[in-house]
């Protein structure tokens, strides 16, 4: 009896798995558990065509939630309501990097390409035969897939002479026009990586937010760090701190030699750097804050980064910076654009808060990888000191790497961790909360007014001993019944009571809240998949390591088929296990 029942039980899990699986493989409807769920007056089957709409026809709105990590700390990421929001740690640490107004492109392995001899010409971008070479032939994404990264570093030029890589500007013809109005890239940007490659515990809601009508767009401030140049950033996200999250800046502790970081061996030997974070006063600094979709080495897999960008309200030429030299710099000359500063800063400035008064501050760079890595080998991770350059991070820490891409200016360094975010964050990814018209009751019908129904009663009338006493009648109580008695109990038959409508004209057309419907991605991915099936496997074990102990168990030591007390305790144990095993099925 209990072998059938776990039996039954076994193809009951099977079934519900399939089910689950082939009804959320090919639509949105991972995003949408919460529609017509127990409890909730949802009040509709589900072949109703307005089966996602709530009961005012307003918008089930999709909900999706992952995480991303590195060395070991949590970021939640959560869509809900066309809100996104992110949550990690606070004082995460930020390098400085700042593109130098190029784009990195590669040559499409196996194909024609630019020969070595004629590669000023094809920079200058005025070879119309070149040009089409560049057009069909050359890439911002590297279609190697390579993770050794060695078709993007080492080989510029291939054994017959091709360059397999080439960095033009952004006005380069390749690019058709679209950055001729481009404002000048004179401001870095602070970064630092939120997610492992190809951010494989995000399920599908980075999928989702990089499809809304919100994401992709870029600031003032993001456009002078050229975060706007889409060959260069794969999908963007601006978010905004909320809930007391702020920026910080290291000041030191006063001490003009023990504030600096150590550079020699015997440094390390003698000293501490000092260190003091004070919030950066955003009275006079503006700030716009990112999350990045971007590859390294422009690799179509990507890393999901966290962006900052400042600017000083105080003093214009605080951050700014272009190299007065090479072909992006004679662009802007040629198009009489304004250059703020052509000096690198390797200490730029900052404004902190301290008491009511906002002082100019120096940021201090750490010699650390980062302040919250202080034992990097112990956990599998190599290097641990900053790079100290900007350019290509490439094989970092061997070799002479930088800071970030391989199109970014060496001399603006990372000053690591002299920055610090809190992680808590979010972004509308549709119309802003701040609207009068969005969510009105009448917004899911698209007319000023609307009629709502109610069961006809009196509503209101005061009943409480002291207020009767007072003589004090409720200036809102209503009496919607033909005969002004109030119907005490709900009826035997609910549609005896008459039902009457209320008519509302909200004076304007209510709005909602839309979406972009995505095609949603197989689940799990990348190492989330491996851990899957891994987890499948000891399952799989475990259930025929259960299946010998009820054999054996079965045959028992008091004669054929064992004891009673036995035979149920294997029932018993096989029983848990499915349980347990549905539990597996349903969630993973």
């Amino acid at each position: 009896m209990a072998s059938i029942l776990v039996t039954t039980m076994m193809l009951v899990v099977v079934s519900l798995t399939s089910v689950v699986a082939q009804s959320y493989s090919s639509t949105m409807k991972e995003m949408f558990q919460h529609s017509g769920a127990c409890s909730t007056q949802h009040g509709k089957e589900d072949n109703d065509p307005d089966y996602y709409t709530t009961n005012s026809n307003l918008n089930h709105l999709p909900s999706a939630s992952g995480f991303m990590g590195t060395h070991g700390t949590y970021r939640h990421f959560t869509v809900h309501e066309q809100t996104a929001m992110m949550i990690g740690e606070g004082k995460h640490g930020m390098w400085r990097i700042q593109g130098a107004g190029f784009v990195r492109v590669y040559r499409t392995q196996g194909e024609e390409g630019i020969k070595e001899e004629d590669r000023n010409s094809a920079l200058d971008g005025k070879d119309m035969k070149l040009n089409s070479i560049l057009v069909n032939h050359y890439t911002h994404q590297d279609g190697s897939e390579n993770r050794d990264h060695k078709h993007s570093f080492g080989e510029e030029i291939s054994e017959d002479g091709i360059l397999n890589w080439l960095d033009l500007t952004i006005y380069h013809p390749k690019f058709e026009g679209k950055y001729n109005d481009h404002p000048v890239m004179d401001l870095p940007w602070y970064y630092c990586g939120l997610s492992g490659a190809d951010y494989p515990h995000m399920g599908n809601v980075w999928k989702y937010v990089k499809a809304q009508k919100n994401a992709n767009k870029v600031g003032p401030l993001g456009k002078r760090a050229g975060m706007d140049v889409n060959e260069n950033f794969n999908a963007i996200l601006r978010m905004e701190l909320f809930g007391g999250a702020g920026v910080y800046t290291n000041v030191g502790q006063g001490n003009s030699e023990a504030d600096l970081m150590q550079k020699t061996l015997e440094e390390l030997k003698s000293r501490a750097q000092t260190a003091h974070y004070k919030r950066v006063d955003d009275s006079k600094v503006d700030m716009e804050f990112y999350i990045i979709e971007r590859g390294y080495h422009n690799y179509p897999g990507s890393y999901l980064l966290i962006g900052m960008v400042m600017d000083s309200k105080v003093d214009p030429t605080d951050y700014a910076y272009v190299r007065p030299s090479g072909r992006y710099y004679d662009e802007i000359l040629s198009r009489d654009m304004e250059i703020l500063n052509v000096e690198p800063n390797f200490a730029p400035p900052t404004y902190v808060k301290d008491g009511e008064v906002a002082e100019k501050a120096k940021i201090y760079g750490m010699a650390i990888f980062g302040h919250n890595h202080p034992e990097r080998q112990k956990h599998g991770l190599t290097g641990g000191v900053c790079p100290t350059k900007g350019g290509d991070c490439s094989t970092y820490p061997w070799g002479n790497s930088g800071a970030g891409w391989a199109t970014d200016y060496e001399e603006i360094t990372p000053i690591c961790d002299g920055l610090v975010v809190d992680i808590k964050l979010w972004a509308d990814l549709d119309k802003s909360w701040e609207s009068e018209t969005i969510g009105l009751g009448n917004a899911g019908y698209g007319t000023q007014e609307v009629k709502y129904s109610a069961h006809a009663n009196r509503y209101g009338e005061f009943q409480d001993p002291w207020l009767v006493d007072q003589g004090m009648k409720n200036p809102q109580e209503v009496d919607f019944t033909e005969d002004g008695n109030t119907v005490k109990e709900a009826p035997n038959n609910i549609d005896d009571v008459p039902v009457v409508a209320v008519t509302i004209d909200f004076g304007q057309i209510g709005d909602q809240w839309e979406f972009e419907p995505v095609s949603l991605d197989p689940l799990p991915k990348g190492c989330a998949a491996e851990d899957k099936e891994k987890g499948c496997e000891e399952v799989r074990d475990e259930l025929e390591e259960v299946k010998d102990e009820i054999k054996q168990l079965k045959q028992g030591t008091n004669g054929e088929h064992g004891d009673y007390q036995n035979y149920s305790h294997a029932a018993a144990m096989q029983v848990s296990f499915i349980v347990f095993l549905f539990g597996v099925a349903m969630n993973i």
